[in-house]
């Protein structure tokens, strides 16, 4: 699977894993290779770690609209 996406096998496994060094492009890229592209939304919708920050740093990210 990682020659059919264009990543090397180690960044592959990593990604499996989901470990923090893949990076987003890297998981966008992948989701789409394999057909998965239409769950992105759904993924980036979730971030409970971003929200944790938020919290934390007493800041909103861009994109959040509060009315």
């Amino acid at each position: 699977m990682s020659v059919r996406t264009g990543v090397t096998k180690k960044t592959y496994i990593a990604l499996e894993k989901g470990k923090e060094t893949v990076n987003v492009g890297l998981l966008v890229k992948v989701m789409s290779v394999l057909g998965y592209a239409d769950r992105l939304p759904d993924m980036l919708a979730s971030d409970p770690l971003g929200e944790e920050l938020e919290e934390i740093h007493g800041r909103k990210r861009g994109g959040h609209l509060e009315g």
